[in-house]
């Protein structure tokens, strides 16, 4: 494997790890605000559970496409240091 390679996957997983915490945090505090918004009006649960799963699967899908697009595109942008000290 390619040290380019290497760091195109490394740069990859990173961002995939930023991006899916970030999404969990976006859906859960989507869930927790749809729950309380959908009692408050005094839906059945049915409804609040569908509209809850339906907003939350929204928001952690948005959070983590915008979330990956931008950290891996500012990751691209920073000079990988690590592989031109190891070539020193």
């Amino acid at each position: 494997m390619s040290q380019s390679f290497a760091a195109a996957l490394e740069r990859a997983r990173a961002a995939h790890s930023f991006s899916l915490a970030a999404a969990s945090v976006a859906a859960s505090l989507t869930v927790v605000i749809a729950f309380a918004a959908f009692m408050i009006v005094g839906a059945g649960i049915t409804t609040t559970a569908t509209w809850m799963f339906a907003l939350g699967l929204l928001a952690a899908g948005g959070t983590y496409l915008g979330t990956f697009l931008g950290v891996r595109g500012k990751m691209r942008e920073v000079p990988d240091t690590r592989a031109a000290a190891a070539q020193v």
